[in-house]
């Protein structure tokens, strides 16, 4: 494979980080989701380094960056980017996340938000978490997780990322189907193989498993509307809930993973770009609809709370939308971040 960007590492006042960089203009900062690394751009960074300065770091404990082993939190991943920023001399930039990208930039730009020009969230969360994604709730079991990683991360990426079947051992516990997935063509080899040496890491495993049960605090409300955590022991009960996680009754109402955060707003123009995977509402015959903004139950509303000035965007595509479908992304991201004459794009 031939990569047509630069790698770099940099020690910045919090952490040592590697990032891939591209292109010359204003500063573009692109965040990988998980279980993924700054290698998810790769498709898209020749099409955006035309126009900007693009910049994709490897997230703390991920890739090539330091995997200190403490616990992680959307508040220290934000303000690992934005040290990144100030070791690199960026006093603003435009920001773009994807899945747990997505997340962070949105953490970026609330708690630092003279750092951010503009803000592109592409199919992720905001504040609450949707309740089919139930990986959510497992990883908050002790030692689930770990063995899961261990004996099962490259059939586990396999199958994400080219649909083939999964048998993972059988004391292994997998919130993840096992069944092969048909039509995901998208991962060439290298890619795949990059994915797979990259959840093998210990460290990398560690961070996996705090992504989702540190920096993804479950609270529901209680009856008089204040928020409270949903400790490991809950969390444990209701995924062995004899009619399935769904049936428990406490796996009912609204999952918030950050009422810190409720009420907060980005005031810099913002985008969200989602498929059918988070966001089905908003497609009608495999299409997306136009000037759909997401409302109706708490997961759709939350995905709009979060700011004072948003548009909505789909695509038909899988989750994983950097790889599945860059030309399109990149369209999109152009388009919105040269708005305002940023760019020199014809």
């Amino acid at each position: 494979m031939t990569f047509r960007f630069d790698s770099h590492h940099i020690r910045t006042s919090r952490l040592n980080l590697h990032y891939l960089e591209a292109g010359v203009g204003e500063p573009l900062i692109l965040i990988h989701g998980w279980p993924q690394t700054s290698h998810c751009w790769h498709k898209m960074l020749p099409m955006l380094a035309q126009h900007y300065r693009v910049i994709a770091p490897d997230l703390r404990g991920f890739g090539l960056s330091e995997k200190s082993g403490v616990p992680l939190s959307r508040a220290q991943l934000a303000a690992d980017i934005a040290s990144l920023l100030d070791a690199l001399h960026i006093q603003r930039a435009y920001i773009a996340g994807h899945d747990w990208g997505g997340m962070i930039a949105l953490k970026l730009a609330l708690d630092f938000p003279a750092r951010v020009s503009k803000l592109c969230l592409i199919d992720c969360s905001t504040t609450h978490w949707p309740h089919w994604a139930a990986h959510g709730l497992w990883a908050k079991v002790p030692d689930w997780a770990e063995a899961f990683f261990k004996q099962g991360y490259e059939k586990f990426i396999r199958w994400c990322f080219t649909g083939s079947t999964a048998n993972y051992p059988t004391e292994v516990i997998s919130p993840f189907p096992t069944q092969a997935l048909s039509g995901l063509n998208w991962c060439d080899p290298d890619s795949l193989q990059h994915y797979i040496e990259n959840l093998s890491q210990p460290g990398t495993q560690a961070s996996s498993v705090s992504l989702y049960r540190d920096a993804l605090p479950f609270y529901r409300q209680d009856s008089t509307g204040e928020w409270q955590i949903m400790n490991a022991e809950l969390c444990k009960e209701i995924w062995q809930h004899e009619g399935g996680p769904f049936k428990h009754p406490e796996y009912r109402s609204a999952i918030c993973f950050a009422p810190e955060d409720l009420g907060r707003k980005v005031n810099a123009p913002s985008l969200y770009v989602f498929t059918p995977m988070l966001l089905p509402y908003g497609f009608s015959s495999g299409e997306p609809l136009a000037d759909y903004h997401p409302a109706g139950d708490a997961f759709s509303d939350s995905i709009t709370a979060c700011f004072t000035d948003l548009r909505c965007i789909g695509i038909q595509s899988g989750h994983f939308i950097p790889e599945e479908q860059p030309e399109k992304l990149a369209r999109y991201l152009l388009d919105f971040f040269d708005d305002d004459g940023a760019s020199s794009r014809s």
